[in-house]
């Protein structure tokens, strides 16, 4: 006669079958799990950053990847994204910067200025695959400056960056209040209005910051200004971090920067910008193929046409012989 099965103990079966097939599971969840992490396709990377950032929204993740590795953090859905994404950012626009730019200039070239350096993704590659000697990242926030540490250090280039924690500004030594972006890391901007914004910064949270002049960074340095690049994205303050750089842009050293109308109306920088640049003859727009040179007398001209509405461009303005 058959043996008689307790139902109190089927329970009891399915439970271990159920650990069973974990146990039997884990190594090839793992092994799809490690293949999908180091894939290098950007869309399916941007499906796990997206999963990460739901389930460990305060978590920093290694992107090792691609050439420069870095450490990158899951609350910011702007510069971290698009490092974990495509293990970089803003290159493509370096190569236009070089391919505008004559062979003798860019020999010239011995420091890249970096303002508003975020997580370092323009001055590390810059700077570690020898298009540099060296650099000076200039941050004001804490935990970008964290992270951006991290990654020059991740990178072996402690030697070669060296980082100011401070904002850019028309003047030294001051306290300016940063506003927070809850997103993107790469939208905090020095504030100068509480007025509503398209971005509702007047809800943004704030902390107190100190301020440098391009020109204290520069006359501190053993560099002359002309052997400086300067790569500025300050999110529509550009016009005072550049008012603070006088003595510097008078030696016209190459100047990219990012030119947003809504963040220089909000910040009020567009006067001062144009009156900082104008020992600059020509601009050039990134984003345009044939790269014209266009009179930098024309700058309000290209602001009205990309308007307040919150579109942008980046710009290299040149001198009279470039």
């Amino acid at each position: 006669m058959a043996a008689e099965v307790s139902s109190r103990s089927l329970p009891t079966c399915r439970h271990r079958t159920s650990k069973l097939l974990k146990f039997l599971l884990r190594p090839l969840f793992a092994a799809i799990g490690y293949t999908l992490f180091r894939l290098q396709n950007s869309k399916i990377r941007g499906y796990l950053f997206a999963f990460f950032r739901q389930r460990h929204p305060e978590r920093f993740l290694c992107v090792d990847q691609f050439q420069f590795p870095y450490i990158v953090h899951t609350s910011d859905n702007g510069t971290s994204r698009e490092v974990y994404r495509c293990g970089q950012l803003d290159l493509e626009k370096f190569q236009r910067v070089v391919e505008i730019l004559s062979k003798k200039v860019m020999a010239n070239r011995r420091v890249l200025l970096d303002v508003g350096a975020n997580l370092g993704t323009i001055c590390i590659p810059l700077v570690g695959t020898g298009q540099f000697k060296r650099a000076i990242a200039v941050e004001p926030d804490p935990l970008n400056l964290r992270l951006l540490r991290t990654n020059i250090a991740f990178n072996e280039l402690q030697e070669h960056i060296l980082v100011l924690e401070r904002a850019a500004a028309d003047d030294d030594n001051r306290k300016l209040l940063l506003e927070l972006s809850a997103v993107n890391t790469g939208d905090h901007r020095i504030a100068v209005s509480k007025a509503p914004g398209l971005h509702h910064e007047e809800n943004r949270n704030r902390i107190e910051v100190q301020s440098i002049t391009i020109d204290s960074i520069v006359e501190s340095d053993t560099a002359h200004a002309e052997e400086f690049l300067i790569w500025m994205d300050v999110q529509g303050y550009e016009g005072w971090a550049l008012t603070g750089a006088k003595k510097t842009l008078a030696c016209t050293p190459p100047l990219v920067l990012e030119f947003w109308p809504y963040g220089m109306r909000r910040a009020g920088s567009f006067g001062p910008l144009q009156k900082s640049v104008a020992p600059y003859k020509y601009f050039v727009d990134l984003s345009d193929p044939g790269a014209t040179r266009l009179a930098i007398d024309d700058l309000p001209v290209l602001y009205n046409q990309i308007g307040e509405n919150g579109d942008y461009t980046d710009l290299i303005l040149l001198p009279d012989e470039e």
